[in-house]
């Protein structure tokens, strides 16, 4: 998703895996470049929605290769990079005239921090139930998408520059359609 206000373009990457680091993040931009992508690199946003069913592989950091129950593949990560790429070029070329809405809430009750038994810190009222919302609509023909942000588990907010995934829980999608 790219939007814009006549001045200024942000783009909007959503990918269903287990998380995003920011050598993938840069990676994913170069190659969008190539293809004719002009939206500034910090005008970025790139998330995961956390799934351990989507694509790994796409990682070289220790940890991670093992949480994800997947070593780094090099193919892999070139392929998922270059589709992205052409997600994120497609997506500008694309662009029409939209109507957005903005909104924020909080989702109680929905979400649970799996860590809480185990964490001398946490309870299991150790949530952060803000939702936010971004919805956009073609400004004659109806709904575009809808994007929602939650972080379900207590981990610090999304960042796409820094590697840090941002989680959209199906439950929580499930309350919000």
């Amino acid at each position: 998703l790219i939007l814009s206000d006549g001045k200024t373009k942000v783009g909007f990457l959503s990918v269903d895996g287990i998380g995003i680091i920011g050598s993938f993040v840069n990676n994913v931009l170069t190659r969008a470049k190539t293809k004719g992508y002009t939206v500034p690199d910090d005008n970025n946003l790139m998330f995961a929605s956390h799934s351990h069913s989507g694509p790994a592989a796409v990682t070289t950091l220790k940890f991670w290769k093992f949480a994800a129950m997947d070593l780094y593949v090099k193919r892999a990560d070139d392929d998922f990079s270059e589709a992205f790429a052409n997600a994120l070029a497609n997506a500008e070329k694309a662009m029409v005239p939209a109507k957005l809405g903005t909104g924020f809430s909080e989702l109680k009750g929905v979400t649970s921090n799996r860590r809480a038994d185990r964490s001398p810190w946490l309870d299991g009222d150790t949530i952060d139930p803000s939702l936010g919302l971004l919805r956009v609509e073609k400004k004659d023909a109806g709904e575009v998408g809808t994007l929602a942000g939650t972080q379900s588990d207590n981990n610090p907010p999304a960042g796409a520059r820094d590697g840090r995934a941002g989680k959209v829980p199906p439950r929580c999608l499930r309350h919000i359609e």
